[in-house]
């Protein structure tokens, strides 16, 4: 996970900590998709903490996050080609 800041510095780490947190992250996540560039990084994100997290609410997972998974689904495709995801 990336996170690219307004002033550009990029944080790995942090990415990796609101993964392994999981569902609390969430929220963060959606509100940080402020426009079309972040939203599909934020998708893959989210695709993370749901393949890393199985147990989390399937009602979060099929009404809040799948929609936003079909939207972008080709940017995570590519992401799990290049094995990032």
């Amino acid at each position: 996970m990336w996170y690219i800041y307004e002033f550009g510095a990029v944080s790995v780490s942090w990415g990796n900590a609101l993964t392994d947190l999981g569902a609390p992250s969430i929220p963060f996540l959606l509100d940080y998709a402020d426009d079309e560039l972040k939203k599909k990084h934020v998708a893959v994100d989210l695709k993370r903490i749901v393949n890393r997290h199985p147990n989390l609410d399937p009602d979060i997972v099929t009404y809040i996050l799948e929609p936003l998974f079909e939207k972008h689904k080709r940017w995570i495709q590519k992401t799990k080609e290049i094995g990032l995801l």
